[in-house]
């Protein structure tokens, strides 16, 4: 229908632009969407993995409206979104998932309770636990050409407490995609944790010389420069950073298909947020169909979908469409 009595149905989009600007609304409005059941399941799907970067206690009631929805793809994207939770009502939340009749959401389950503390569960959801997250697992690594699917198996490895894995994951990311500045941020940052702050500035280095724009791995390495009392060293990738970060909330790696908004999951590829390796909010990257992780153990840092593809082709098009 057309003229002033159309109805647009589509005010959801608000919400996501308010969000991915980081407006102080942003979380309200995201809140607002998901508990609004006329919008489609997509529209409230992509609403709740956004709120992740967004949530306060005050949004519980709409991840509690997005753990019981009947659409799969919401259950998918809260699942996902309850790595943004303090463990109790994570776990009080996401333990019916574990069960879930789809496969998709038991993963992304998985991911967000990866090393609750086993008092916090019942043998049976243990166990439950244990078998979900084998098909996490075996999710990335139907994927596992992909470097998104080892980080996202990084972030979920440190989860777990296994930091060896994580580290060979960290590195089979990057032996796929030697320019990967993510998975060169994320070990760097594993390096750090561990001592090797030499083996993190070499890593950091390298990024920067690879990629001049990213501001990730220059702001990892002006931290560095300020730990090692370098400071004449820093201002370079100190201030550059901020200048070369694109607006908007970033993306995790993931490569499986699972409800997400700005990339992560098994089938495709979906965005993740850059972080560093310590316990937060999920940081995985994905689109509303695939299982990403979103990192505690490991806050890393998510890759953009592809190579800045979209950012780039986008920027295209505008001139384009201009000229």
């Amino acid at each position: 229908m057309y003229g002033p009595e159309r109805k647009r149905g589509n005010e959801y989009v608000a919400a996501f632009d308010a969000a991915r600007r980081g407006l102080p609304d942003g979380g309200k409005a995201l809140r607002a969407a998901i508990l609004t059941p006329a919008f489609p399941p997509i529209a409230r799907a992509t609403a709740l993995v956004a709120l992740g970067q967004h949530y306060t206690p005050s949004s519980i009631d709409a991840l509690q409206a997005g753990v019981t929805d009947p659409d799969a793809i919401v259950r998918a994207a809260a699942a996902r979104t309850l790595a943004s939770l303090d463990a109790p009502d994570r776990v009080r939340l996401g333990r019916s998932l574990l069960t879930d009749p789809v496969r998709l959401v038991r993963a992304w389950a998985a991911s967000a309770l990866a090393g609750t503390s086993p008092g916090l569960l019942t043998p049976e959801e243990a166990a439950s636990l244990a078998r979900a997250a084998d098909e996490y697992v075996a999710l990335e690594m139907a994927v596992a050409e992909r470097p998104e699917a080892h980080l996202n198996l990084s972030t979920f490895y440190l989860r777990q407490g296994k930091t060896r894995e994580a580290e060979a994951a960290l590195q089979t990311a990057l032996r796929l995609d030697p320019r990967s500045v993510p998975a060169r941020v994320n070990l760097a940052d594993f390096y750090r944790a561990e001592g090797r702050e030499a083996d993190g500035e070499r890593l950091l280095a390298e990024a920067v010389r690879l990629d001049p724009s990213a501001a990730e791995a220059m702001h990892a390495l002006g931290l560095l420069y300020v730990r090692q009392g370098r400071r004449d060293e820093s201002p370079h990738p100190a201030r550059a950073a901020p200048t070369r970060c694109c607006p908007g909330p970033r993306v995790t790696a993931t490569c499986m298909p699972s409800p997400c908004t700005m990339p992560a999951a098994p089938a495709r590829p979906s965005p993740c947020s850059h972080r560093s390796m310590r316990p937060g909010p999920p940081m995985p990257t994905r689109w509303p169909h695939s299982p990403c992780s979103s990192g505690t153990a490991a806050t890393c840092v998510r890759p953009r979908p592809g190579p800045r593809s979209w950012w780039r082709c986008g920027r295209t098009i505008q001139k384009r469409g201009n000229s």
